[in-house]
């Protein structure tokens, strides 16, 4: 993923990888998309898209999010 990164950032290339981690998209990317069961969810910024409203449908577990450091949020299962 640095190596992504780096290569968007020095050469203005883009990268696409599909990644089950949010926690790890929400890292390295700019934008990200949401598939659930092979239907589109949405794209947008990473900040955008890991809102709980918008995690809680495709997850069937409502989501929280938070930024501890940096501009990357941290996604993480919300206590019942």
């Amino acid at each position: 993923m640095v190596i992504a990164r780096s290569f968007t950032d020095s050469a203005g290339g883009a990268v696409i990888a599909v990644l089950h981690d949010l926690n790890l998209a929400a890292a390295y990317a700019d934008r990200i998309a949401l598939l659930d069961e092979g239907g589109w969810q949405g794209s947008g910024t990473v900040g955008d898209r890991c809102r709980k409203t918008f995690s809680l449908g495709v997850f069937d577990h409502p989501v929280g999010h938070t930024s501890p450091c940096g501009d990357s949020p941290l996604v993480v299962p919300a206590r019942a």
